[in-house]
């Protein structure tokens, strides 16, 4: 399961917006795996910010 599909499934479960708070996110851009999850997540805002999935979530 990716994480847009499991936030987008929890989303829908609890009928509630999902919030994403990312701490710290400066440190992840030191490493590769850092980078790619930053990118990951910036994938996961774009396949959910459209239409009305925008509403579910908080960012």
């Amino acid at each position: 399961m990716t994480l847009t599909n499991a936030l987008r499934a929890l989303a829908e479960r609890s009928g509630n917006p999902v919030g994403l708070i990312v701490d710290e996110a400066q440190y992840a851009l030191t490493t590769e795996a850092g980078v790619d999850a930053m990118f990951a997540l910036k994938a996961m805002l774009d396949a959910l910010g459209a239409g009305a999935e925008r509403r579910r979530l908080s960012w």
